[in-house]
């Protein structure tokens, strides 16, 4: 992936906003506050590196605003991040497949966020329109995103309940090349398609639409 340098310093840097999370589970050995710390902190960095891979793949270039653009619209990223998670949980208790309909459909509502600076409501309205007939194709590209967080090797693991876990590391080589190469390669080059889908399907909506 060619744009991967002008990505890397984005990505380390994400890397850093994890640490207090991990570092919150070793010391009281719950997963309540870290949970609290990725909704409060990691939500909006999430939605800011979502801009970064939007600007990128226009051949944009992206900074530190961008990738912290969660945090300039805050109350906004947090509602539109935990409404879908919220819907796609309640569709997969109801009966699973309207949890993954649900997805599908308002996937894109943080790309629109973050780039269109819309409302809540309207983050989710153009999601719907922009993936209406390109739920197939953004399922294959969600699927392999889910399989690798799954089942690449990570140098932190967690056991234990929820309320009884605990922080072990795993320095073996396989594991942090596994771990590099998921967070550096793989990972970015999916989250990559995932802008270019955006951008691709935002280009075929009407000129009022877009704006």
């Amino acid at each position: 992936m060619d744009m991967l340098p002008r990505l890397l310093p984005f990505l380390l840097a994400l890397e850093v906003f994890k640490i207090p999370s991990l570092w919150l589970i070793h010391h009281f050995h719950t997963y309540t506050w870290s949970l609290i710390y990725s909704l409060l902190i990691l939500t909006p960095v999430s939605l800011g590196l979502n801009l970064v891979y939007i600007k990128l793949h226009r051949r944009q270039s992206a900074g530190v605003r961008d990738f912290l653009r969660g945090f300039f619209i805050y109350p906004r990223s947090l509602a539109v991040s935990l409404s879908l998670g919220l819907l796609t949980l309640g569709g997969l208790i109801a009966f699973i497949v309207p949890g993954i309909i649900l997805y599908l459909t308002y996937c894109l509502s943080e790309y629109a966020l973050a780039d269109k600076n819309t409302g809540i409501k309207e983050s989710f309205a153009l999601s719907a329109r922009l993936t209406a007939a390109s739920r197939g194709q953004l399922a294959s590209v969600i699927l392999l995103i889910v399989s690798i967080e799954i089942l690449a090797p990570e140098i932190a693991g967690i056991s234990g309940g929820f309320k009884n876990s605990d922080l072990k590391f795993d320095f073996k080589s396989w594991t942090m090349i596994g771990h590099a190469l998921k967070d550096l390669v793989f990972l970015p080059w999916l989250n990559m398609s995932m802008a270019a889908a955006y951008n691709r399907l935002l280009r075929t909506l009407p000129r009022d639409d877009n704006s």
